[in-house]
């Protein structure tokens, strides 16, 4: 039987693994960046996705909560 507490945990637990995930990523692009003075487009892709993603969850449950 899920409880509230555990299903509250899991949300928190993946907001978290995606803030920290979209910061190492981010970090890497400004890295490769000025060190390396490249530019990879997928790790921008992949930021941009997240961001959507999370912008657009955000406005469903919004809406339909």
């Amino acid at each position: 039987m899920l409880d509230e507490r555990i299903l509250m945990h899991q949300l928190r637990s993946t907001s978290l693994a995606a803030r920290i995930s979209g910061v190492v990523m981010g970090g890497y692009a400004l890295y490769q960046l000025l060190v390396h003075h490249s530019f990879r487009t997928e790790v921008i892709v992949f930021l941009s996705i997240m961001a959507a993603v999370k912008i657009g969850s955000m406005v469903y449950f919004h809406f339909f909560n």
